[in-house]
């Protein structure tokens, strides 16, 4: 499967997933509107000082780490069977919560491990001149740095969903395979970044007329209920984008739903994997 048959089949199978969508919208929505007073209500942007924000953020992560969850669970079942319920959701949701916590647990660690190797790094080229070639060094060296843990880290969480895995064997397998696919999945990135991009400006720059022509109350919530339901269908496209794509490059999808290779993509119009 190619990037562009990916991305295509992630927007025609979002059409199926329009509850899980409605999910997406309400729990973003009901996130954002607790947010909503600790939003500055003029130029000012003062914001009385508060720890409230911090511990809803908090909150709102652990439990969008469910959501997360029992998406990916409803979207593999969809991919595979064609079919699904909410019940699924909620399930799926329960059954890799703790992995895919533990998933994020283990990429923080690492990402402090690299922080700290990198800083290193840049505090000893700088030891050794701090001129111009000295810094594009260490902003080449961080770029690449950067790109290569956001392909190699991008697929662990499909794995645990789509082979059924714990995290640690997840990141193993999505090294292997990021390391052997890595130019197509950044393609995949790039293309899926900019679609995403575009939809999101057009109805931002729509939402923005709106809102200005409205109270400024009426307005944050007329807004915050479109990005709610913008980001509740993108992001539902992404996942399903993504979860495809894993399954049918990695050879984790075996089944006869039209997403695997071989025969069956042929007939659907998919091309060999991987490609751009």
């Amino acid at each position: 499967m190619g990037v562009i048959q990916a991305i295509i089949k992630g927007f025609s199978e979002t059409k199926n997933l329009g509850k899980l969508v409605l999910i997406f919208l309400g729990f973003n929505f009901i996130m954002g509107l607790i947010m909503l007073p600790f939003t500055p209500q003029d130029q000012t942007g003062a914001v009385a000082p508060s720890a409230a924000p911090l511990f809803i953020s908090l909150l709102s992560v652990l439990l969008f780490i469910f959501v997360q969850a029992g998406a990916l669970g409803v979207i593999k079942k969809q991919i595979k069977t064609n079919s699904w319920n909410v019940s699924d959701f909620f399930e799926t949701g329960k059954s890799f919560y703790l992995r895919i916590l533990g998933l994020f647990a283990v990429i923080v660690a690492l990402a402090l491990v690299v922080i700290l190797v990198v800083s290193l790094l840049s505090a000893l080229i700088f030891a050794i001149g701090n001129t111009g070639f000295t810094r594009a060094l260490v902003a080449a060296l961080v770029t690449i740095i950067s790109v290569v843990a956001a392909v190699v880290l991008l697929f662990p969480i499909y794995a645990i969903v789509a082979d059924d895995i714990g995290p640690i064997t997840a990141i193993k397998k999505c090294f292997k395979y990021a390391m052997s696919c890595f130019w197509p999945i950044l393609g995949l990135l790039i293309v899926l970044f900019l679609v995403t991009f575009i939809i999101a400006f057009l109805i931002g720059l729509i939402t923005a007329i709106l809102a200005g022509i409205l109270p400024v109350m009426i307005g944050q919530i007329i807004t915050l209920f479109i990005n709610s339901a913008l980001q509740g269908y993108l992001s539902v496209v992404m996942m399903t984008v993504l979860l495809v794509y894993y399954m049918v490059t990695s050879g984790s999808c075996s089944c006869n739903c039209g997403c695997n290779t071989g025969k069956k993509d042929e007939e659907e119009g998919f091309a060999p994997p991987p490609s751009v």
